[in-house]
């Protein structure tokens, strides 16, 4: 009862009305009470590890990018791939989102049945209202989606009109997708870097700002974070391709990388790992990178 009262405490008195962290205690809070306290406190640890590496990643890019290729090198439960090399993908094969996914974690190798747990990307209500607004032409339900997002609603340039001023930047979006196809951040910083830099929204360097997926054990690419309006854009303009870096692996599927790594490709693997050789994240170990 004590821990339940002290959050409550902290929630009403601590923070301003709009404020974006008390919106995120509240939804600890809401944890605490249901789940109870020590379900609570890994939320909470989750969410507190996530924001010093995006925090990190904002003020100190290069180190954190070596520190984690670092981590990853010597992790028991990490890859054996570059954690942020970039791969390009059918944009229509992405066809179901994970329903836990979060900006802080790459090069992962777990176990488990988190690439079950998932849903339909295209059938998100703000994928719909993205649908919406290229197919027909109306915006409120894309204004509506966005208010309902608490970065959004309390940042000042998406607050008093500024919403609006995002639907005319995803419209542009749309027109340049359409003109010139997807284009990867590294060719779009390699246009305008001080632009592009400022243009992106989420809490990660530019240059990690590409559509984040999770592997399943199968080899599904499925959507985790970050470009949902480009994923989306790029499905409905019919895109060929655009470009991903892979945060999670299933342990399975790092096994299929294993197999491959260890084994001479040509000669030496059995039929079913034989037939995913084409798969995008796996060309890096076939020599056709």
């Amino acid at each position: 009862m004590v821990p339940v009262l002290l959050v409550r405490h902290i929630i009403d008195k601590g923070f301003g009305e709009k404020n974006f962290m008390k919106q995120k205690l509240s939804s600890i809070y809401g944890i605490l009470v249901s789940d109870g306290f020590f379900t609570a406190v890994r939320v909470a640890n989750r969410y507190v590890r996530k924001r010093i590496v995006q925090l990190c990643l904002q003020k100190h890019p290069i180190a954190t990018i070596q520190t984690i290729k670092i981590q990853t090198r010597f992790h028991p439960n990490r890859t054996d791939a570059d954690p942020f090399k970039s791969i390009q993908v059918d944009p229509q094969s992405i066809t179901h989102a994970i329903t836990d996914g979060s900006a802080s974690s790459w090069g992962i190798v777990e176990s488990g049945s988190w690439d079950k747990e998932v849903e339909q990307f295209k059938e998100r209500s703000y994928c719909k209202a993205i649908e919406t607004l290229i197919e027909q032409g109306d915006s409120d339900k894309l204004e509506r989606e966005l208010a309902q997002i608490p970065d959004y609603s309390s940042s000042p340039r998406y607050s008093s009109g500024g919403i609006e001023e995002r639907v005319k930047e995803i419209r542009s979006l749309e027109e340049t997708m359409r003109r010139h196809g997807y284009r990867s951040q590294e060719e779009l910083l390699s246009q305008d870097e001080d632009y592009h830099q400022k243009a992106a929204n989420d809490p990660v360097p530019a240059e990690l700002n590409e559509i984040l997926v999770d592997i399943g054990r199968d080899g599904e690419v499925l959507y985790r974070w970050c470009g949902q309006n480009r994923l989306r854009l790029a499905q409905l303009l019919g895109l060929d391709t655009v470009v991903v870096i892979v945060a999670r692996r299933h342990s399975e599927w790092q096994a299929t990388r294993d197999e491959i790594r260890s084994t001479n490709w040509l000669d030496g693997l059995d039929g079913e790992t034989s037939d995913k050789l084409s798969h995008p994240d796996l060309q890096d170990l076939n020599g056709n990178e």
